[in-house]
């Protein structure tokens, strides 16, 4: 490159040389004619013509001009930008924030939806995913049975290789230490992650241990296991402090103790969709051990693993498809494994990212809306820009239109003034890069804040929003389209003038009154549009935001706790060692109440179809569905819900298997409209299979919010336990109010029982997780909102500088013909409020829209209501906002107009 510019000096240098030898003997031609010297050398300029020009002409025949024109615009670019370094920083600012705000949230997408799971090789890594003929999507999509497994392992040979994992799950565990004398023991019960992998997992994957080795690499099914482990980096630093003597290790979970065999790469973090990162991998053939009351190996129907295949060499997702259709039609389920509304059509391969439901609608709705929202605040900073350079060109007119009329094209001028608005852009890209770190890492700390309090202890996300590639390639791509989309309208208005009276400095060269008039009204209401949006919107957030801090569930969530225990491996054990802890808990005078439930509040929700018997409601009103829970009789007394008709179970309607339930007095309402529910019959969809159960109502419950805090559960079905599978519930203890500020006292009796049982997560901080996610969003939404607020008012402010400037010749005539300011005023206040009134006016309909999207959301039984019970189309909120954002337009159109009245009419007439 520099040779070239070298080069095209040398000969930019022989071309002057040649021009002024050509002048020369021209010249002396005249004279050798009896002209005049100076007549001469006259002559032969007007007879070469334009210099400039006839340069400009050769190096078009020289090639490579575009070279030089870029960088000749490049620099005279540079010098107008440092020239004016009040505009400058001004319009990178506006820029910055528009882009940093677009590229945080791309950083994010990229996180979650882009980037690869951390193995070797991993673009030849994909998910297999199912297609069925119901439609359902989301994780049942990666769900897939053992058998399945060592089909897809055996018969797809599109695959070089196929490993199945489990989807994490959270366990107790304890590890043994030595005393002084050196006798083994372990210590207390500690929460873990645990991942049942196939034991080709690490193999397959290219993953080698720091320290020790992994599993060996299978040519066969394994029938039994042995009983070892291979721990994540971060829980051997956390658990072992990073000590190499962690290889041979105890780990004793739900009573088996398992041997660390190795120490997993601090980069490999797992393979699981969403990402969660494993406190420890242990072999599929430890299944019955440490996850009891199942045999995955020997059971079809129970699909509890996600597989992930290597692609063969030479073959691509789209190439193995017809092979994967071909192993597909050749897996022979047992016929009750799918009921023909769940058969699977079709299966296909994703990439390996860290989420794998990217694909999923409602994940790419979400995407699209925060989108539009960030791209609100971009279109906003970007009317701005373009609001500054047509402002910046009306000082600039005379110049060029100077260059015009010495020869320079359009063409020319237009590509010189979309470099400088791209120069501007790049730098506000560049300073918007540097926000977005910030803003990124600032967001992921909240991110991970709500994670923490929302997962599990032993459960861990590990998204990692860091700069790299991509996010670099989009900061530029987007600051390269937006300075060149929102200069373009400037550069060509500002180019399209009567020279002669630009010349002249006449106040009104650029181009025609209407059509600049037109254009600065839309980019004012559209900014004022985006703007109302954001603001209503944010509004909403933060009113919903104070009401979720006063939101009560509806049951005493105090002093309630999740129970901590070892399961037996034996499904039977497991349902004995159950019943033991609730019979030590009975006769526990520490413990208030208890209970068995399917679904501790705010952890899930079950929301199986239903139908109910002898309903008169309408369609609307009769759901589709239903929340529904299995709970033990105590579950009500436990959590303190009172029964308002009727009564709960009894032990024995549980030993017996009746089918009873209890109802909520919304879902009453809702199916049976001014009625009495008791002795009614409701069908539920247990298994979603079309297995319709049917139970008698034989209560009516308080409603309470156990979805959501944000609103109360729409119907409620409560059914007793299964009391042969206890070892899939969890243990809800109350203990009494004096014995929770003597935490010991508790721990003791609770650790001298067998087997030993820990207090686990509170329904307190289930609550806490309901109340930061509104507040994550309303900040979201705040910050948003107040960025769009003051880039409204700035460009609103400088469009009216701008009209004030161009009628400041008028202005000073109307003063001298007697016209009282206040009237003078208005007429400038009523041009620049029109296009503001008109943008808040389609941003009151833009709101409206989303307010009417919002409430459709609530819908389905278990959705959140984001604003905790404010109406979507609260008046305080849209009237309080539109007023505000009202006076903020006024206050930026009023002080560039009074600053213009206070000019002396003879100043501003010698000024025109």
């Amino acid at each position: 490159m520099n040779f070239l510019f070298w080069r095209r000096k040398q000969r930019d240098k022989e071309l002057d040389e040649e021009l002024q030898s050509h002048l020369r003997m021209a010249t002396r031609d005249g004279v050798e004619r009896g002209e005049s010297s100076e007549h001469a050398r006259d002559s032969a300029r007007r007879e070469m013509g334009n210099v400039a020009l006839v340069k400009e002409t050769t190096r078009d025949i020289w090639g490579w001009r575009w070279l030089a024109d870029f960088a000749q615009d490049v620099r005279y670019g540079m010098r107008m930008l440092k020239k004016n370094l009040g505009f400058t920083a001004i319009a990178v600012l506006t820029m910055a924030l528009g882009i940093g705000v677009n590229t945080s949230l791309f950083t994010a997408f990229h996180a979650v939806a882009m980037k690869m799971i951390p193995v070797e090789h991993p673009q030849n890594v994909v998910r297999m995913m199912k297609w069925f003929s119901s439609g359902a999507e989301g994780d049942v999509q990666f769900a897939f049975s053992y058998p399945e497994y060592l089909h897809y392992r055996e018969h797809a040979p599109v695959f070089s290789g196929v490993v199945a994992a489990s989807w994490p799950t959270g366990m107790s565990a304890s590890l043994q230490s030595k005393n002084k004398s050196g006798e083994a023991s372990f210590g207390g019960a500690m929460p873990v992650a645990a991942q049942l992998v196939s034991e080709n997992y690490f193999s397959e994957l290219g993953i080698h241990p720091v320290y020790g080795q992994t599993f060996g690499r299978i040519d066969k099914e394994v029938s039994n296991a042995r009983p070892v482990a291979v721990i994540g980096y971060q829980f051997w630093r956390r658990a072992f402090g990073a000590s190499p003597q962690a290889i041979g290790a105890i780990i004793k979970v739900n009573g088996t103790a398992m041997s660390v065999i190795g120490v997993a790469p601090e980069r490999f973090t797992g393979t699981a969709n969403p990402p969660i990162e494993p406190d420890f991998w242990a072999p599929l053939g430890m299944q019955p051990q440490l996850i009891p009351g199942h045999d995955w190996r020997n059971d079809a129907v129970e699909h509890p693993l996600q597989l992930i295949a290597r692609l063969a060499p030479g073959t691509t997702s789209s190439t193995a498809l017809p092979g994967l259709g071909v192993a597909a039609d050749g897996y022979r389920p047992v016929p009750r494994e799918y009921p023909e509304s769940e058969k699977v059509t079709q299966l296909s391969l994703q990439e390996a990212t860290y989420f794998g439901e990217t694909h999923d609608v409602r994940f790419q709705e979400f995407v699209a809306l925060l989108m539009v929202v960030t791209g609100l605040v971009l279109l906003i900073a970007c009317a701005n820009l373009a609001n500054m350079l047509l402002a910046r060109a009306s000082g600039r007119q005379k110049e060029i239109s100077t260059r015009m009329a010495l020869g320079a094209s359009r063409g020319r001028v237009v590509r010189q003034l979309l470099t400088e608005s791209t120069l501007l852009a790049m730098l506000g890209g560049a300073v918007g890069l540097i926000f977005s770190i910030w803003a990124s890492n600032a967001l992921w700390l909240e991110i991970a804040h709500v994670m923490e309090d929302s997962l599990r202890p032993s459960l861990s996300t590990v998204i990692q929003m860091d700069l790299n590639l991509r996010v670099f390639a989009y900061t530029v791509l987007l600051s390269l389209v937006t300075g060149t989309l929102f200069g373009l309208f400037p550069a060509l208005r500002s180019t399209k003038s009567d020279l002669t009276a630009a010349l002249k400095d006449e106040g009104n060269a650029i181009g025609g009154r209407t059509g600049r008039s037109r254009m600065r009204s839309f980019l004012v209401a559209a900014q004022m549009a985006g703007s109302m949006l954001l603001l209503i919107t944010a509004g909403l957030m933060s009113r919903g935001l104070i009401k979720s801090q006063s939101a009560k569930p509806g049951f005493n969530e105090r002093n309630v706790f999740a129970l901590r225990f070892d399961r037996p491996a034996d499904a039977q054990r497991s349902n004995t060692v159950v019943r033991q802890i609730a019979d030590h808990l009975g006769a526990t005078p520490e413990i208030e109440n208890f209970c068995i439930v399917d679904r501790i509040p705010f952890t899930g929700t079950w929301t199986p179809p239903v139908i109910a018997e002898g309903s008169a409601a309408t369609p609307e009103n009769n759901p589709a569905r239903t929340l529904a829970n299995y709970v033990s009789p105590a579950y009500f007394a436990t959590l303190e819900i009172p029964i308002l008709r009727g009564r709960t179970f009894n032990e024995e309607e549980i030993a017996m298997g009746t089918k009873v339930a209890i109802v909520s007095r919304s879902a009453s309402q809702r199916f049976w409209p001014g009625e009495d529910p008791i002795g009614r019959r409701v069908k539920l969809d247990l298994d979603f299979r079309g297995n319709w159960t049917e139970f008698e109502v034989v209560g009516v419950a308080k409603d309470v919010r156990t979805a959501n805090l944000s609103r109360m559960d729409a119907s409620f079905v409560y059914v007793p336990i299964n009391p042969s599978k206890l070892y899939d519930y969890n243990v809800l203890v109350r203990p009494r109010p004096d014995v929770i500020n003597n935490p010991a006292s508790l721990g003791s009796a609770l650790r001298s029982w067998e087997p030993e049982i820990e207090l686990g997560q509170s329904l307190e901080s289930f609550l806490r997780v309901q109340r930061v996610m509104p507040e994550a969003i309303a900040k979201f939404a705040a910050i948003l909102a107040v960025l769009a607020v003051l880039l409204a008012a700035v460009g609103i402010y400088g469009v009216m500088a701008y009209l004030v400037s161009q009628r400041r010749r008028e202005i000073g005539i109307r003063v001298a013909l007697g016209a009282m300011p206040g009237d003078i005023l208005r007429v400038i206040l009523a041009q620049g409020l029109r296009p503001v009134f008109a943008g808040g006016l389609i941003g009151l309909l833009l709101c409206a829209g989303l307010a009417s999207m919002l409430r459709a959301m609530l819908n389905f039984p278990g959705s959140p209501d984001l604003l905790f019970g404010v109406s979507a189309f609260d008046p305080e909120t849209f009237v309080g906002f539109t007023l505000l954002l009202a006076a903020v337009a006024l206050l930026a159109c009023y002080v560039p107009a009074r600053r213009a009245l206070k000019v002396d009419p003879m100043v501003a007439l010698r000024y025109e």
